[in-house]
């Protein structure tokens, strides 16, 4: 990722809480520019981005070098206990949510066209999570090492497992602070004791 103007980087983490609290079509630009510091309808803006579009691109980009996590990060789990490796993956997704809050909300209600750097390839943000917690759960249920029971079909069981944790935080996010009277504790405990019961 290339370094930004200072200028730039305001603009998206303003234009990023915007969208999120009124949406892409419901932020003007001169809304954007009053709340990065700059003077209100000078154009200040587009001499950083050309239209709303690019901002939330630049924001996708961003996100995508700040948060790459590759599958040999698999490998480096192994140092941990099972239950320690579970949570670490559930209170990491959380941290890379968190991280990319506003981000993470525009792009759940759903940008048109979608940027083009958003997908889920290694290289696009969010990412492939549903490769990685697939590996992990194959390389945990299988060989020497075999720690889990053997799963049928490691990437729909990978779906599952991340939808969920994506699911709850979102509604935590959004007009839920504890979706249907569970907290992010509970939440979390049940998720790891769920993928925990896989241990044989």
């Amino acid at each position: 990722m290339s370094e930004r103007h200072p200028t730039a980087r305001r603009i998206i983490t303003e234009a990023l809480r915007l969208f999120a609290d009124h949406g892409i079509a419901g932020t003007p630009i001169v809304r954007i520019e009053e709340a990065a510091g700059l003077a209100p309808s000078s154009g200040a803006f587009y001499r950083h981005f050309a239209s709303k579009e690019e901002v939330l691109e630049a924001a996708v980009n961003d996100a995508a070098a700040a948060s790459t996590v590759g599958i040999d990060t698999v490998a480096a789990l192994d140092a941990l206990p099972l239950d320690q490796q579970v949570l670490f993956i559930a209170r990491g997704t959380w941290m890379v949510f968190d991280a990319q809050r506003d981000l993470m909300l525009v792009l759940a209600r759903g940008a048109a066209p979608p940027p083009p750097n958003y997908g889920h390839d290694s290289d696009s943000f969010p990412g492939n999570g549903v490769a990685f917690l697939a590996q992990w759960l194959l390389s945990r249920s299988q060989g020497r090492g075999r720690i889990l029971k053997r799963i049928a079909d490691p990437e729909a069981t990978a779906l599952v497992l991340l939808d969920a944790l994506t699911f709850y935080w979102m509604q935590k996010e959004g007009e839920a602070a504890t979706p249907y009277g569970v907290d992010s504790e509970r939440f979390i405990k049940a998720w790891c004791d769920l993928v925990l019961q896989l241990a044989p």
